[in-house]
Parts: structure tokens; sequence; C-alpha cells
């Protein structure tokens, strides 16, 4: 492995890191000045959906965080936080903004219309019984504000201390195995043959409860060394660490929404696959 490799990896590492921070900053401030007025507008029917989805298509953690806890105050049903957690690409969302914007807006539409569908139906089949969990989530908005309040537990405490370094560090390896598949002949031409087996593949680490492994996913189809289909798949399934407060507080139900999630990207990964070979 060159020097020369390593060099300019690391630069467009730093280049694509330092992207991601201001849009999450820009994200973060939308939070602030939104969060008073997202709560409000939720109701019974098809707006409930409508609504988790547009939480999850927020980049970043706060509007999956923000859908868990009104779950856990039984505010919404278990079908819209699978909406939820499917529209979110959790820190992902950042990253195929920073390579490929255009595509990223549109897989962010498609991710929002298979979390609706997906909602709806898990609720067509389940009761509708919200179990309330009463908890105080951390991630909910607080009432102190201030620029210097913002600076320090936006920026500095979320931002920097929680998210950048990690994504640095698996941008890195991400960028850096992408380059080395590219240049060997032989791995691209077993990607080419296995194209079930890495949907399989991507399908499965989506479900680990972690930005990072994803990224790997985004940066070879940015590359083209993998169809369309399997980072879907890995977007539908994958939520960022969206499912931490759930999974702490209710695993069950986080388990299943994790299950119905991988079928869900699984089959459609499949469909896109077999039968329309993107």
């Amino acid at each position: 492995m060159s020097g020369s490799l390593i060099i300019n990896v690391t630069v467009e590492t730093i280049k694509i890191t330092f992207l991601i921070f201001l849009m999450m900053t820009i994200a973060e401030i939308f939070n602030v000045l939104s969060k008073k007025k997202i709560f409000r507008y939720f109701k019974k029917g098809l707006r409930q959906y409508i609504l988790s989805g547009i939480l999850g298509v927020i980049p970043g953690c706060f509007g999956s965080f923000f859908a868990v806890t009104l779950y856990l105050h039984g505010e919404i049903s278990i079908g819209s936080i699978i909406t939820n957690m499917i529209a979110t690409s959790g820190d992902e969302a950042y990253l195929m903004l920073s390579l490929f914007p255009k595509k990223a807006i549109f897989i962010f539409l498609l991710l929002f219309i298979t979390g609706i569908i997906a909602g709806l139906i898990v609720d067509m089949f389940l009761k509708r019984v919200k179990n309330i969990y009463c908890i105080e989530c951390e991630h909910l908005i607080h009432e102190e504000s201030g620029f210097s309040h913002f600076i320090d537990v936006h920026v500095y405490r979320h931002i920097i201390k929680k998210h950048i370094l990690r994504i640095f560090v698996f941008t890195f390896i991400a960028i850096l195995i992408s380059e080395v598949v590219s240049k060997e002949v032989a791995i691209k031409e077993y990607m080419l043959k296995n194209r079930f087996f890495l949907l399989f593949i991507s399908s499965l680490i989506g479900i680990i409860p972690e930005s990072g492994p994803n990224f790997v996913f985004i940066t070879l189809y940015s590359k083209g060394l993998i169809p369309f289909s399997i980072l879907f798949a890995n977007s539908i399934v994958q939520d960022g660490h969206a499912m931490l407060p759930l999974i702490s507080t209710a695993f069950k139900d986080a388990v299943f929404v994790k299950i119905v999630n991988f079928i869900i990207g699984f089959t459609v990964g499949a469909v896109l696959l077999l039968f329309f070979n993107v």
C-alpha cells in the first residue's frame, strides 16, 4: 500500500468530514429552532406516518430519537417507528449528500415512501396498542438557549465529541477499502459474480445499531463498485444509532422493528436486482 494512496485517502476524508460537519451544524440549528413545532403536528391517521417519515429523513439522529421518544410515551404506533427507521439514514445521510447529493435526495425520497407503506401495512396487521414506557429521553431538547449554549452543547459535546472523530475514522476506512477494491480486478469480478451474497451481507450489516459499518457500501456505490439495489437494501435496514434508545428501553419492540426492516430491505433489494438489474 503506497504512501500516496494513504495521503490521497486522508485528504479526501478530511474534505468529506468537514463538509459533513457543516451539514450537521446546519441540521442542529434546524432541530433547535423547530423542536417545539414538530410535536404538536403529530396526529392520528396518515399524518402520523408522514411526519414520522419526515423526522427520519432529517439527516443525523435527532429526528429518529424524537420519534422513539414519542413512541415510548405512547404518542405514535409501532408502524410509525418502522416508517421512521426505514426513512432514516443516520450519519450515513451526510456521507451520501457529500458524495452524490442528487442521488442521495432520490434515495431519501424512496426510503420515505417505502417507510410509509411498510408502517401502514404493519399497523394494518397489528393492533394499534401503544405501549407507554414513560421515560424521559436524554435526547429531548431542553429549554436552555443562547449562542454559547448552542456551541458548547450542540456543536462541541454532540457533533464534535460524539460524531466527528468516529465519522472521520469510518470514512477513512471506507474510502481506503473502496480504493483498494477498485484497483483489484479479482475482487471486482468476485463482487459482480456474487451480488446476491453481497445483498445479504449489506442487509445483515444494516442490523448493527451503528453508523460506521454502512459507510463502506456508500463509498463502494459512489465508485460504481456495487449496484443501487445493494445500497438501497442496506439503507432500508440500517438506521445509524437511532435505534439505541429503543433497544435500551423496549428491546422486544426494537428486535421486531429490525426483523421487519431486514425482511423488507432484503426483499426490495432482491426484486430490484433480479427483475430490474440495478
